[in-house]
């Protein structure tokens, strides 16, 4: 996804995400004696655990238990299924350390599968959606134009947000779905990967056909910040909580 300076309202939003053995026998012209059987007690595994353990137990940069949660919407702020070439999108992503150490090099990605996308504008909160600071310079582009959220230090029990205003670019040609998301990583040994990433499944649908031209004498609609707005208080009444958030 890539960056594109296009002046819109911050956005805003508030997340409450809290996220063998093996038995041998021998034979004996088809005869199995009680000497003939043994009996291995899982001994690949036990000594994976113990390295397991060594390693943690040795690792100076502690442990940390990182998870990630991803919220896509439309500018109304309704869930988002389907997806089509001008799209714009509401991504919120969602940061937060389960322990038991405070982790440290943290980063997250954002990113778009068989899509190409800008993000014309976004908002980091570092208090759980109290208050947000738009343009926050810890969203950055990489060398290779690859968006990088980089949170660097993310204590236990901590949540940190991200809001995105994304524009759907182009579609791969004969993609039937688009895959957009985040994964987060950071210095800690993680003992569960499997909330290190989350993402949503779009499925491409053709493009609103574009209106006709205003006719004379007509007033078209001017857009506002409106929709945008309409999207957050949404998702904050969605996931059960509304506060009224403070813009830096």
């Amino acid at each position: 996804m890539k960056k594109a300076f296009v002046p819109l309202f911050a956005l805003i939003l508030l997340i409450s995400i809290i996220g063998a053995g093996a038995v041998t026998a021998g034979e004996d012209d088809d005869q199995i004696g009680e000497s003939d059987l043994t009996v291995t007690a899982g001994e690949d595994t036990l000594e994976g655990e113990k390295e397991n353990q060594k390693f943690i137990e040795d690792s100076e940069e502690g442990v940390a238990d990182l998870a990630v949660d991803y919220i896509v919407t439309d500018m109304q702020g309704n869930p988002k299924t389907e997806i089509s070439v001008g799209d714009e999108i509401a991504e919120i992503i969602s940061a937060k350390n389960l322990g038991p150490d405070d982790a440290t090099g943290v980063w997250v990605s954002p990113w778009l599968e068989n899509a190409e996308g800008y993000i014309d504008n976004w908002a980091v909160s570092w208090d759980g959606g109290e208050t947000w600071v738009e343009k926050d310079p810890s969203l950055y582009w990489n060398e290779d134009d690859e968006p990088i959220w980089d949170i660097k230090n993310l204590p236990v029990d901590k949540t940190y947000l991200l809001a995105l205003h994304t524009t759907i670019d182009s579609i791969d040609e004969g993609s039937s779905e688009v895959y957009i998301g985040a994964t987060i990583y950071g210095d800690q040994y993680d003992p569960d990967e499997s909330n290190n990433e989350a993402f949503a499944v779009l499925k491409v649908t053709a493009p609103e056909p574009v209106p006709e031209p205003v006719k004379a004498g007509e007033v078209p609609m001017q857009p506002t910040g409106a929709p945008l707005a309409l999207a957050i208080l949404s998702v904050l009444m969605t996931l059960g909580g509304l506060l009224t958030p403070k813009i830096k």
